[in-house]
């Protein structure tokens, strides 16, 4: 049997790829090259401080390491192509629409995906933060109510017997401050991109995410009620406590 193709390549390039999806030789073998470049492309824009080494030269190489490994013939690879084409990238870097068909193959994949995620786990080396940046994420809520409550209330006269300033400081603005000092120092051990942002950017598809609280409070109770979370930049399961069995990336 022949060993598989990614134990030749290098910690760096095998974290590379993960953050463009590609987890196996197989996955490498089917995907364009110049697709991988593209996608480690975009990513350099959501790591700034990451040092990237693949390069159009190196993904070719792996690609034709890879491209035996799979041992599929002529006949089946028209078949495999459509596959991947129907699947496509697992980072999202990419924009734009996609057809339907793609959108349900992809839900449909999420939980088997979701089980062969990129990295094993690891084990943050600030779990206390992460639980006060979870609450004071949570904590947002309340400004958000209060911001539609507090004219509500004025207008019906049910306004409590509250100076408005000191009413409007305790209850939106102090409320916040957890988040601005605490939550924002919270960062994935593996990329270091922060846990919790309202920046727009494309989460990776293992992300923690609950319809209609989206991935802030997803992330924020998984993390209080699970003890772990997988990062919404590069997907990594992180868990609270335990042996540090993953490997850990320095920069």
């Amino acid at each position: 049997m022949e060993p598989d193709p990614f134990t030749k390549l290098t910690p760096q390039e095998i974290e590379e790829l993960s953050l463009c999806g590609i987890t196996s030789a197989a996955q490498m073998a089917t995907t364009d090259p110049q697709d991988v470049l593209e996608d480690l492309k975009k990513a350099q824009r959501f790591f700034p401080g990451k040092n990237f080494t693949l390069n159009s030269t190196k993904l070719h190489a792996i690609y034709d390491l890879c491209r035996p490994a799979l041992n599929v013939d002529e006949d089946s690879e028209s078949d495999s192509a459509l596959k991947i084409e129907n699947v496509g990238p697992t980072t999202r870097f990419r924009t734009g629409r996609r057809p339907k068909e793609q959108v349900k193959e992809e839900r449909r994949l999420k939980k088997y995906h979701q089980k062969k995620i990129m990295h094993s786990p690891v084990c943050t080396n600030h779990p206390v933060l992460a639980i006060f940046a979870s609450f004071g994420t949570l904590l947002l809520a309340i400004p958000a109510v209060s911001i539609v409550m507090i004219p509500i209330l004025m207008l019906t006269n049910n306004l409590p017997d509250i100076p408005l300033p000191i009413l409007a400081g305790s209850l939106i603005i102090a409320p916040c401050l957890p988040y601005l000092f605490i939550s924002r120092a919270a960062t994935c051990p593996v990329c270091h991109m922060r846990l919790f942002t309202f920046r727009d950017y494309a989460r990776n598809r293992a992300a923690n995410y609950l319809p209609g609280l989206g991935y802030n409070v997803a992330t924020a109770l998984y993390i209080i009620f699970c003890l772990r979370y997988n990062c919404p930049g590069c997907g990594t399961p992180v868990k609270l406590f335990g042996k540090h069995r993953g490997r850990h990336i320095h920069h």
